[in-house]
């Protein structure tokens, strides 16, 4: 493996569940920050969003001529991001780990929500005006029905309320935001 770790030593769950997180970054990074910065998101589903073939075990994705749509709000912002990204492609997604890997939905909507939530974290790295908009669009996320109960403020830290499961691979220790660390 690419991290010289044994293949067989890493559980079903917790490499879907890494996989899982890793789309759903991919896919919600760029319409996070299109929202927050552009007030526009672009239309990622299954029209537009091409799987690449590759030989790692990194998914790579492209896309194709998305449709943009303004957005005036955080909240017309995560209505537009549920009605496509996460319900033309993250349920979909959902549903097969779902049955294919046996994956929960708690640990599958916590990894949604922790993905949109990073891009927040990475895009106010260089950009610090946008960490606000950026949380009030987490919040606003956070308040949907599909998303609801996946994560919370505490102490004005985010938290999961599910674990990725991560630290079940040898060596790997908890995510930043796990709800197993105090």
């Amino acid at each position: 493996s690419a991290f010289g770790l044994d293949e067989a030593l890493v559980p079903v769950k917790a490499a879907a569940s890494s996989v899982h997180l890793s789309i759903a970054a991919r896919v919600l990074s760029p319409v996070v920050g299109a929202a927050v910065t552009l007030s526009k998101i672009p239309v990622l589903d299954a029209e537009t969003l091409r799987w690449q073939q590759d030989s790692s075990h990194r998914p790579r994705l492209a896309v194709a001529r998305p449709r943009v749509l303004p957005v005036s709000d955080v909240a017309d912002a995560a209505a537009a991001i549920t009605g496509s990204v996460i319900n033309e492609l993250i349920v979909p997604l959902n549903e097969t780990l779902c049955s294919g890997a046996a994956l929960s939905p708690q640990v599958l909507w916590g990894n949604v929500i922790s993905a949109a939530n990073g891009a927040v974290t990475v895009m106010s790295q260089p950009r610090p005006e946008c960490e606000q908009p950026g949380r009030a669009l987490i919040a606003a996320l956070m308040a949907t029905d599909q998303l609801a109960g996946a994560a919370a403020h505490i102490d004005g830290t985010f938290r999961r309320r599910n674990c990725c499961l991560f630290y079940l691979v040898p060596g790997a220790g908890y995510c930043g935001d796990c709800v197993l660390v105090d």
